[in-house]
């Protein structure tokens, strides 16, 4: 129970920030000609981070459906979720550390937050990393592999 609430509470977050946060703002930016681009997916979907941002919701909520581990989304986890989220948050870091005009430009930088930019490349690494440490398979005892 107390699982099912973790990962739902997880789950409405990453809704929250994907859908709510990143599409407005996108909106906002497009409206006020801060970027060029016909829609907020046309935009968005450019960027590494919110295809792993779409995939960690998607990845999320089914873990607040159902719970319990089968061998789908063990591969899902394993093969893309983990990997995914552990690129773009340490691109995310070097290019931050490097050069942060690297990562968006002056005009659209002002929309997001420190938040926002913390959310979407932070998060994500960490949560793969805990989902990997905490919750172990009863099938092979290991942690990493579910």
């Amino acid at each position: 129970m107390l699982k099912r609430l973790l990962y739902t509470a997880i789950a409405a977050l990453f809704i929250k920030e994907l859908f709510f946060t990143s599409v407005t703002k996108t909106n906002i930016m497009i409206a006020q000609k801060a970027v060029t681009a016909t829609s907020a997916f046309n935009f968005l979907s450019r960027y590494l981070t919110m295809w792993n941002m779409f995939l960690n919701t998607f990845f999320w909520s089914w873990k607040a459906i159902k719970t319990s581990t089968d061998k789908y989304n063990s591969y899902f986890f394993v093969a893309i979720l983990f990997p995914l989220s552990i690129i773009v948050g340490i691109y995310f870091w070097a290019l931050q550390l490097i050069d942060p005009e690297l990562l968006q430009k002056g005009e659209a930088r002002k929309y997001w937050t420190s938040y926002d930019r913390h959310f979407q490349h932070t998060v994500p690494m960490v949560l793969v990393i805990l989902e990997c440490l905490v919750f172990t398979s009863k099938r092979t005892g290991r942690n990493f592999a579910h």
